[in-house]
């Protein structure tokens, strides 16, 4: 069974991470998140939720690196990102997805 990551940049943005963690823990192997203030960081592990990895990224203008950044500490099969003010409408259909996506030998697994 493939591994998933759920993926998310974020500034400020403490609620709507404990909103996510909170509603999608269960349905992905780890949750990264790539935070640049201390505060939301500090806020996100006290938390201490077992499967989510909080990494500090300053933001240096530069949408596309810190989202590579946070690709490269990805240590599973597959992630999947979204904006922490999203929402997942059908995240129990994610891991079938992964799985389906694996045995058919696809290394990009999109929805919108």
């Amino acid at each position: 069974m493939p591994t998933i990551a759920l993926a998310i940049i974020a500034k400020n943005e403490t609620e709507h991470l404990k909103r996510i963690i909170k509603d999608y823990a269960s349905y992905f192997d780890a949750i990264d998140l790539a935070i640049d203030d201390d505060k939301t960081i500090a806020d996100i592990k006290d938390l201490s939720v077992k499967n989510v990895n909080v990494y500090k990224y300053d933001w240096n203008d530069d949408f596309a690196g810190k989202r590579n950044f946070l690709a490269s500490k990805c240590n599973t099969d597959f992630y999947f990102t979204i904006d922490s003010d999203d929402k997942i409408l059908t995240p129990e259909l994610i891991r079938q997805a992964a799985e389906d996506a694996e045995r058919d030998g696809d290394a990009i697994l999109y929805g919108f």
